[in-house]
């Protein structure tokens, strides 16, 4: 009879074991503090977090070492295993979940330094073609490890090294080699982690399973591996009540930049002052929350950006999310309002501009200096004739002393200046693909 039962337990076990959803994933054991092997196992930020993944979907994670960057991702692409751990996919075949990291990257060169950055070197492939955009004339150079492309530093064999600042910093200080080696403010970018596989239904799979996660399970789970608070992406993006409250509580003022000649959103008053919608917003969230927010004024939108990027002041206080501006900023995970983008030309032009590419051909465009939609249609349409101006109110200026033959700028804008603000040579001609 004991036989028999044993026999039982035994036979349940094996279905029991066999029932249970087993995942690998690959990773490099060579990028501390988001992953790293030692005694044979897997150590690491991003390991934590697919632990705390496999535990709440009940899984079985199998971490698989890949020895280096490329070739853990082989693996996934040779469908040897099921995931990559985690980075911003940079090539065709690669299924991304939804981002459940960011990290930012820096550029590191030898204390003494003070020459022009000829070459630098990176770790596998991932920012070979966003440096090639930031510096066309430097040329680029692959490391499979860290250890190599910090020794090609040192070595002179290339000027600087880019890769997560995090990554990078973690392995000076486990070498001992920060009294050598400095970060350059030069260039930096947000960037994203996503699971990486070779198929999509894999990758819904973890977006679902992930929302199992406690925040603040991630959240305790990044103090462990990142020391400095404001490096944290959980502690920075995030909702804990008591954290925010503990912030509320020291009453830090927030100082902004906003767009002088952006009506009816935000402008400049006679005497100086943020009006319009924006303004009127900060000011509700300012006596909701006691927060007090300090304008930073500029003569034009290319001052205030400009003054962001030379932190001057700590936020704007309404702008378009971008890719370009994600290099620097953090955005909020909403958008406050969505207004379409038109064409405005003169009442005397009875042109039709359905076909953008063919219609706008042989025009004088205006647009907006460092306006979100001008970087749209400079990318999209390239060999259009663009003249920029540095405001709203210049734009409809030269539109009306046919410098210029349209102007493109978003409707709610454009309604205004029409019927507002006395420009009545002009109309709303078409709406455009752009969304603000």
């Amino acid at each position: 009879m004991l036989y028999k039962i044993l026999f039982l337990i035994l036979f349940f076990c094996n279905i029991l074991l066999a029932s249970q959803q087993t995942i690998k994933v690959s990773y490099d054991p060579d990028y501390a503090p988001f992953s790293y092997a030692s005694d044979q196992k897997a150590y690491g930020l991003l390991v934590d977090i697919w632990r705390a993944w496999g535990k709440a979907n009940k899984t079985q994670i199998i971490f698989i070492n890949g020895k280096t960057w490329d070739n853990a991702l082989d693996l996934v692409k040779g469908k040897k295993v099921d995931f990559f751990l985690g980075t911003d996919p940079y090539d065709n075949w690669m299924k991304a979940s939804k981002i459940f990291y960011k990290t930012h990257t820096g550029i590191f060169a030898l204390q003494n330094n003070m020459k022009i950055i000829k070459s630098i070197g990176i770790i596998g492939n991932d920012y070979k073609e966003d440096l090639k955009k930031e510096f066309p004339n430097t040329k680029i150079y692959s490391f499979d490890t860290y250890a190599n492309l910090v020794n090609a530093l040192l070595a002179h064999k290339v000027m600087a090294i880019y890769d997560d600042a995090l990554a990078i910093n973690s392995f000076l200080i486990q070498k001992r080699l920060h009294h050598k080696i400095k970060q350059l403010n030069k260039y930096s970018i947000a960037s994203d982690i996503c699971a990486i596989s070779y198929s999509q239904k894999k990758i819904n799979l973890f977006n679902k399973g992930f929302t199992k996660i406690p925040k603040k399970a991630l959240y305790s789970l990044e103090t462990n591996w990142v020391l400095n608070a404001s490096q944290r992406y959980y502690e920075n993006s995030l909702d804990f009540t008591q954290k925010e409250q503990e912030w509320l509580n020291k009453k830090q003022p927030i100082s902004y930049v906003y767009d002088s000649d952006w009506a009816p959103f935000e402008w400049q008053n006679a005497v100086g002052q943020h009006s319009g919608i924006v303004a009127d917003l900060l000011k509700i969230i300012a006596q909701s929350t006691g927060i007090k927010f300090i304008p930073v004024a500029s003569k034009n939108w290319t001052e205030a950006v400009e003054k962001m990027k030379q932190h001057k002041a700590d936020m704007y206080s309404a702008v378009t999310q971008t890719k370009e501006r994600e290099k620097y900023l953090n955005f909020t995970s909403k958008n406050i309002f969505s207004v379409p983008t038109v064409i405005v030309s003169r009442m005397d032009d009875k042109s039709i501009y359905l076909d953008i590419k063919n219609s706008l051909k042989a025009k004088k465009i205006a647009i907006v200096k460092n306006y979100a939609v001008s970087e749209y249609m400079q990318k999209k349409y390239p060999h259009l004739f663009f003249t920029q101006v540095d405001s709203v109110q210049e734009g409809f200026i030269k539109l009306k002393n046919k410098t210029v033959d349209v102007f493109i700028i978003n409707a709610a804008t454009a309604e205004y200046y029409i019927k507002q603000k006395g420009f009545s040579h002009a109309r709303i001609a078409e709406k455009i693909n752009y969304t603000l």
